[in-house]
């Protein structure tokens, strides 16, 4: 794929994807909602509708709203993942609005901002990076686990 056309597959799928924010939104609503998903799977989802619905810095139009893109999507396709009985009847609930093509998004989306990083900090891992973060807050590590839940003398608990 050339620069060009990778530029467009991009450009069409944020396009699509940023009419489309709201009606994801609602969707990651459902997976908070579902008690057949796993407790941090349904944590990732409401941690990415709040920060997607939270007050944003920037210059007002569409292009403040692209990183939200990004969070929904990660957000989308970690509620999906796994074997569970929850994250299939999920993904076979949504299977022909989200999951379909989530994948190939994901690949179009590594592509271009792999594409557009060549020779600067900034790299194909920036929507991974994304991915990461949002799979961070999936579950606190051992360490941040034991500091949260650590009592101390004055605790009454």
């Amino acid at each position: 794929m050339s620069d060009k056309e990778a530029e467009r597959a991009f450009l069409e799928r944020v396009s699509e994807y940023l009419l489309s924010l709201p009606f994801d939104l609602k969707i990651l609503q459902e997976a908070v909602a579902d008690p057949d998903l796993e407790k941090n799977i349904r944590l990732l989802a409401a941690s990415t509708v709040v920060h997607t619905i939270l007050p944003q810095d920037g210059e007002p139009g569409p292009l403040r709203y692209v990183d939200d893109v990004f969070f929904v999507r990660a957000a989308l396709d970690e509620v999906g993942r796994g074997d569970s009985e929850g994250a299939v009847a999920f993904r076979e609930r949504f299977g022909a609005e989200i999951y379909d093509r989530l994948a190939e998004d994901l690949q179009i989306f590594s592509t271009y901002l792999g594409r557009c990083g060549r020779g600067s900090r900034a790299s194909s891992r920036a929507f991974t990076s994304s991915r990461s973060r949002a799979k961070s807050l999936r579950r606190p590590s051992r360490t941040k686990r034991s500091q949260h839940c650590s009592t101390t003398k004055d605790s009454p608990f």
